[in-house]
């Protein structure tokens, strides 16, 4: 009734609404509104489109789901509140949420104003007047937050943290947090500024926290309750007086040693040339480093021309004036595994790529923090001009290796098996105790009696080796043998020893963890685990291990293999085992104390012989309904052509799906061909034989948010791309469960692979499934964002062909032909 009573259009748009529903000619047609045009004379907010901001529909009425309808009153419904965001989009909010929190105590409003009138009061804004309310918290929470980030970030990381505590935080005083950790927001300031007076540096550090604000979106400083900044900021690199830098540089070019003169001579020489030059000082702690690089920054900024300062690392960064830390001014990707192919995330026509155009001088402090020694060296030698200021020792890693393995240096323990030999106190020492009585001499390598001659608590900090067990109980050993021999009988290695001794811990902790295993791992996932424990765990007795477990590593073998017996389930069970041994790096069966296997373990999918899958194939022919069988010519057809084709299974459960695939897959088996089979999950993997994941089989990148150019990880002259050559059918189970993202990088990728500009490379792809069970997950997805995931939204699912079965096979048994109907009826709903 109210919305009747506002807007005289409702009734007008219901009528024209209901006539559209019941004239079978006006199907096709659809009510447009335009919420930016009103009728003349009318107030500009009681027809346009509502925001975030504005009222769009209001229901007076107490509607709270505990209370029951009065006689004559509808049932009670929850509020539907839809909110329209800053950057675009919108979002379903519920009614506890803090944007209708001043709705939901103002009952009956006649304008904004009254939204914002408490206790007779008109309040500036809705905020202030859920505050007076106190529907606000505190900022007692952004206060600790603010002050856990105190204790581990820098100075720069807390305004930023401030920047976006003052944008999305929305805090009720951010003045007072200002106030609260003003000290600690400029610090860093104060040290590179020491010239500067406090309310100076206070000015300095507003404005770069409001050039922070703008860049993320946010508003002036005096809108979050801060003082303005007096300066406006300035953007990019240049925030440097060409006149100051030139005073600084004049004043330090005669503190500058003779050293420092000449690298100074050095890179000046190549700036004023343009011919550019890559240059690399070799300062050790204490050389003046940071002070030359520092004359040289101002020589570049004096000329007003751009220079960069980047580290390593924030600590060295701020050390540096404008410094900052190398990933974040070259945007260099962060991955744990890096590639030669890595390139820098600066696009073309960024700010950021104008900036390295009109760069004149980069200087990167600490730029061996990053590199190994070992192939670091290297690969500066090709192109730089080494300074180095004081004479440095020669390094281990400059050494060659031969020399290193004809003279190896003596490490603590090899240096005690020589003192052993000289001196007789020592005998009768443990390698823990000799910290106690002598001194290790690092450049002699030598052990040497400490000259007061009374204890010195300390432990030698040796590194964790396999003989680490025996030099607790060893007296005296003069050799690795003497470590390695328990009562006169010399072990094969320290592990035998140790075990022969009692030392090591038995196997126990690693029966748990396959029991617990057991009870929610597949049984290749246990094969994978044992593996693990093999090549790492270092288990006392490997095979106790594989006995006590055998039934269940070898349950799916036994599933898919059922005509083969224990001893031929067992040896196929060793072969793949020693398969993942083989990928993982490690060694034989026999070496672990595992049976060998008889045979190799063959690589790739082509495990089928291709009698037993004509056999099976023949079996089954007979068994398949007429569905089946139209299904069955269907793709037959394709396969024998060689041209290629898609194919959607559209079939629920008990329609005999897996069996059908199964037929299908022993068809090209039995011609010697290869077929892979896949599903989305690891479930319906184990029910096909030879299956995987499509995840495991595509390489298809796993990623919270999908791009429609992924690839799958798959090169073209690794052996899975061999595979993808050869490959003649692909059945694909569940697909129903896919992303459609996913179907897509799978189709690149086999395009790519195959050099064919087909669908999927001109294979013959079977994929089944159904739509009325599991649809794709979206995180923090609707409804529709699921649907959309869906491959039947790809652009090649118009490529398919689609068929169906309906004959419930698995209930064709029923004693209930009408409960059995019922049933079926639901299933294809």
């Amino acid at each position: 009734t109210l919305l009747h009573e506002c807007n005289l259009y409702v009734r007008s748009l219901k009528a024209a609404a209901q006539r559209i529903m019941e004239d079978p000619e006006l199907v096709d047609a659809r009510i447009v509104i335009h919420p930016d045009r009103r009728p003349s004379g009318e107030h500009i907010r009681r027809y346009n489109l509502p925001t975030a901001n504005e009222v769009g529909i209001l229901i007076v009425k107490d509607t709270e789901d505990t209370e029951a309808p009065e006689d004559g009153d509808e049932p009670a419904t929850s509020r539907d509140v839809v909110i329209q965001l800053r950057g675009g989009g919108y979002k379903r909010i519920s009614k506890t949420h803090r944007s209708y929190d001043a709705l939901e105590y103002v009952r009956g409003p006649t304008s904004f104003e009254a939204l914002h009138t408490v206790d007779g009061v008109l309040c500036p804004s809705a905020k202030a007047a859920c505050t007076a309310l106190g529907l606000l918290q505190r900022d007692d929470h952004w206060r600790r937050c603010l002050a856990e980030a105190v204790q581990s970030r820098m100075p720069r990381a807390l305004r930023h943290l401030l920047a976006v505590i003052l944008i999305w935080g929305n805090p009720e005083d951010g003045s007072d947090l200002w106030c609260t950790f003003a000290e600690d927001l400029c610090e860093d300031l104060r040290f590179h500024h020491r010239d500067l007076s406090a309310e100076e540096i206070t000015d300095l550090a507003l404005r770069e926290l409001q050039s922070m604000l703008t860049s993320m979106g946010g508003h002036s400083l005096p809108e979050y309750g801060l003082p303005a900044a007096s300066v406006p900021p300035q953007v990019g690199p240049m925030q440097f007086d060409p006149v100051e830098q030139a005073e600084i540089r004049e004043a330090r070019l005669s503190m500058l040693t003779e050293e420092q003169i000449a690298v100074y001579e050095s890179v000046t020489a190549d700036l004023v040339a343009g011919s550019g030059g890559l240059h690399f000082l070799d300062a050790p702690a204490g050389t003046g480093k940071t002070f030359l690089l520092e004359v040289l920054l101002a020589f570049v900024r004096s000329r007003g021309e751009l220079a960069l300062a980047v580290a390593a690392s924030g600590i060295a960064a701020t050390l540096l004036p404008g410094g900052q830390t190398a990933h974040s001014t070259f945007k260099i990707p962060v991955r744990l595994l890096r590639s030669n192919k890595d390139v820098c995330a600066v696009g073309a026509q960024s700010k950021q790529a104008e900036v390295f155009r009109r760069v004149r001088l980069i200087v990167w402090d600490e730029i061996s923090r990053p590199i190994r020694l070992e192939s670091g060296h290297a690969r500066f030698e090709q192109d730089r001009s080494q300074v180095q200021l004081e004479p440095a020792p020669t390094a281990s890693w400059r050494q060659n290796a031969s020399t290193k393995a004809r003279a190896p240096r003596d490490s603590t323990l090899t240096a005690f098996f020589k003192l052993c030999r000289t001196d007789e106190f020592a005998r009768g020492l443990v390698y823990t105790e000799v910290p106690s009585y002598f001194v290790w001499h690092h450049s002699e390598r030598e052990w040497r009696r400490a000259k007061k001659g009374s204890r010195v608590e300390g432990h030698p900090g040796v590194v964790h080796n396999t003989n680490i067990a025996r030099m607790y109980t060893v007296r005296g050993p003069t050799s690795f043998e003497a470590l390695h021999t328990v009562d006169g009988v010399l072990c094969p290695s320290a592990k035998a020893a140790c075990t022969a001794l009692g030392l090591l811990q038995r196997d126990d902790h690693w029966r748990r963890c396959l029991a617990e295993a057991v009870q929610s791992r597949m049984p290749r996932a246990l094969r994978h685990l044992l593996a693990v424990i093999l090549i790492w765990g270092n288990p006392e007795d490997g095979s106790d291990l594989w006995c006590t477990f055998a039934e269940d590593l070898c349950e799916d073998l036994r599933f898919h293999h059922r005509d083969l017996s224990a001893e031929e389930i067992t040896d196929l069970a060793l072969r793949e085992l020693q398969s993942m041994l083989t990928s993982m790096g490690g060694h034989s069966l026999p070496e672990y104390g595992l049976p060998a296997a008889s045979v190799p373990p063959q690589v790739g999918p082509m495990q089928f012989d291709p009698v037993e899958q004509a056999e099976i194939r023949e079996a089954r022919l007979s068994m398949l309904t007429e569905e089946q069988i139209a299904v069955y010519e269907s793709v037959t057809a394709d396969l024998v052509a060689g041209s290629g084709g898609l194919h959607f299974l559209d079939a629920p459960a008990g329609t005999g799906k897996t069996f059908l695939l199964e037929v299908l897959l022993a068809f090209v088996r039995s011609r010697g061909e290869l077929a892979l089979a896949v599903a989305a999950s690891g479930i319906a993997a184990t029910l096909l034989p030879g299956g995987q994941t499509a995840h495991s089989t595509f390489k298809i990148p796993v990623r919270l948010l999908r791009s429609n150019k992924d690839v799958c990880a798959v090169g073209a002259q690794s052996k899975q791309a061999e595979v993808f050559r050869r490959v003649r059918l692909i059945v694909w189970d569940e697909i129903s469960m896919t992303n459609r993202k996913d179907l897509e990088s799978v189709d690149r990728c086999l395009r790519d692979v195959r050099k064919q500009d087909k669908p999927f490379g001109g294979v013959t792809l079977v994929c089944s499934g159904d739509f009325r069970q599991l649809l794709p997950v979206v995180v923090n997805g609707t409804r529709a964002n699921s649907v959309m995931a869906c491959v039947c939204r790809s652009s090649l699912w118009k490529l398919f062909k689609r068929h169906r079965l309906t004959r419930n096979i698995r209930l064709l048994c029923s004693s209930e032909p009408a409960m059995y109907q019922k049933f079926t009826e639901l299933l294809m709903q």
